[in-house]
């Protein structure tokens, strides 16, 4: 398991200035179908505690992908994935964010309120640099800022965890996955957990 190598510099931030609203509706208040499309791969979990996505089929629902980041469903080393490339260098960690993003359930984001997340997302360099950031942002108190980690050859679990502030508005939180330039990785699973703080 790699863990963050520390933040992006100045593209963390404590405060959203213009949180924006969720362009999505509430996600259904059980546990969570973790799959899109054709390779299907239910998940049962809390959705107050946890929520894991794993990919497969056509990317949908609550899932933005930014104009400038590619990305479309591959084989990963016998795994179904999503192949990201591209993303712009001054993207942002605030809002919804700037990267491949993947909001998590309203359950899920009135329980971090406060609280300590773990975000980890399974990936593997595709092809040259396999290096990449993550963030966490609540789209209305604040984010993490990008996290920065570098994929191998093989899939792994990239690790990072947060202290999120107490919510204010609760305008939907979100997990956002920025390949560095150049780089282009493939991610089958991205899981979000509330864990007591450290």
């Amino acid at each position: 398991m790699a863990t963050s190598k520390g933040r992006f510099g100045f593209f963390g931030s404590k405060s959203d200035k213009t949180p924006a609203a969720s362009p999505h509706g509430a996600p259904a208040p059980v546990s969570f179908a973790a799959s899109f499309g054709a390779v299907q791969e239910s998940v049962s979990l809390d959705p107050s505690r946890a929520y894991e996505v794993k990919f497969g089929g056509a990317l949908g629902g609550d899932i933005v992908i930014p104009a400038e980041i590619t990305a479309q469903n591959v084989s990963s080393q016998g795994k179904a994935a999503v192949r990201i490339a591209g993303g712009a260098p001054d993207a942002t960690p605030s809002g919804r964010t700037a990267g491949f993003s993947v909001r998590v359930p309203d359950e899920l984001e009135a329980s971090a309120s406060g609280r300590r997340v773990r975000v980890e997302v399974v990936a593997r360099a595709s092809t040259g640099s396999g290096d990449f950031f993550t963030a966490y942002s609540t789209c209305d108190v604040g984010n993490s800022g990008w996290q920065a980690h570098t994929a191998g050859v093989a899939a792994e679990a990239h690790v990072f965890e947060w202290d999120v502030p107490i919510m204010d508005k609760g305008n939907g939180d979100f997990v956002g996955i920025l390949p560095a330039p150049n780089s282009s990785i493939e991610i089958s699973s991205i899981r979000v957990e509330v864990i007591a703080r450290g």
